[in-house]
């Protein structure tokens, strides 16, 4: 199990398995090392290297991918984040809003998967604890990239002039993070502010952490992303990922939105056709009253 966990390094689909195997570490049975032999196997099959990372030109953002699955015993929570640094266009713009279905030539940063060490109640408690933990390690890769483009990564907190919007101001990186999250019902509690249907209240404080985010732009971007185009999907379940084996190939990430994103795209666009139409008929009233 060592040398499986060691190779995880590189061919990091394998992080879950070693990860399910290394829980059962204490009380291990004769099915454990079945399951073992079977993932040993599977690792020597790999040709090729595990990871290869190109050049990347343009304007850069980190992507992080966040998921979690109830194990089939129904007995714990499985955790996974995937942070990739990726080039969003040759010109040095970057339109965010065209990253909720592209395809972007990425680099692999880090991955984790991981046994909740939470007392989850519900699946959608895991992935709001789990987006926590995708937001916390895509902030901690867009702050090392600021520290190395010389840029203090510190807040100033100086007395008298402490204030939020200062601190904010100073702890919010220039490079930017986009995350990418599967689950519908938290998504749909993150963009509508109603987080009554979430019954653990414990984890409305994990809630808040994300809506501040937002508002503070520690998190640029928070799109749906279709469970086939989730790279942390694959860290939460032993499964043969097709969008791992797109990157590996093309070394690019492929995402677009699931059954929500597209319902939440149509809303988008009867929200800006409604302001559209209000801001003629105001235009047209102006026009008006100039006239009288």
């Amino acid at each position: 199990l060592g040398g499986a966990l060691w190779t995880t390094a590189t061919l990091f689909e394998h992080a879950h398995g070693c990860s399910v195997l290394a829980s059962r570490g204490n009380d291990l049975k004769l099915r454990d090392l079945e399951e073992l032999n079977k993932l040993i196997r599977r690792i020597k099959k790999h040709k090729g290297p595990g990871i290869v990372h190109r050049v990347l030109r343009g304007k850069l953002v980190v992507v992080t991918f966040g998921d979690s699955c109830l194990d089939p015993a129904g007995e714990r929570i499985y955790q996974g984040t995937a942070v990739f640094l990726c080039e969003t266009g040759a010109d040095g713009r970057v339109d965010l809003e065209q990253l909720e279905e592209a395809v972007m030539r990425g680099n692999y940063l880090l991955s984790t998967s991981r046994k909740s060490t939470k007392a989850l109640t519900s699946s959608l408690s895991g992935e709001v604890h789990g987006a926590v933990a995708a937001f916390d390690h895509g902030r901690y890769c867009t702050l090392l990239l600021d520290f190395f483009e010389g840029r203090e990564v510190s807040p100033r907190l100086v007395w008298p002039k402490l204030s939020l919007p200062a601190y904010r101001e100073d702890v919010v990186p220039l490079v930017k993070l986009v995350q990418y999250c599967d689950c519908d019902s938290l998504i749909k509690h993150l963009l509508t502010e109603n987080t009554g249907l979430l019954q653990d209240r414990r984890f409305l404080g994990y809630v808040k952490i994300l809506e501040d985010a937002l508002t503070s732009g520690e998190i640029a971007k928070l799109f749906h992303v279709a469970s086939r185009h989730n790279m942390a999907d694959f860290l939460t379940k032993v499964m043969t990922s097709l969008a791992l084996g797109f990157w590996r190939k093309t070394g690019s990430l492929r995402v677009e939105p699931g059954e929500y994103g597209a319902r939440a795209e149509a809303r988008r666009a009867e929200r800006r056709a409604r302001s559209l139409a209000d801001r003629r008929e105001r235009e047209r009233d102006a026009a008006l009253s100039m006239e009288a």
